[in-house]
């Protein structure tokens, strides 16, 4: 994907465990020019936040309907 993106981008990328599952993941985008690596502290932050999504998600997750059934 980044190849399609005209600029340069650093990325950040948490997935967002649930109780049972992934529910997706957690994306951030800076610009280029900060330093190559993610310091221990913004690390925390970033797996401490996807925590907080992910509970949250789980709190409010709804059981699934089977595709064709009605809710």
């Amino acid at each position: 994907m980044a190849e399609n993106v005209p600029f340069r981008l650093a990325f950040a990328v948490a997935p967002l465990r649930g109780a049972r599952d992934c529910r997706g993941a957690l994306l951030l985008m800076w610009p280029p020019h900060r330093p190559d690596q993610l310091t221990l502290h913004e690390r925390r932050h970033i797996a401490f936040g996807a925590r907080r999504i992910a509970r949250v998600l789980d709190t409010g997750a709804h059981p699934a309907v089977a595709q064709g059934t009605q809710p």
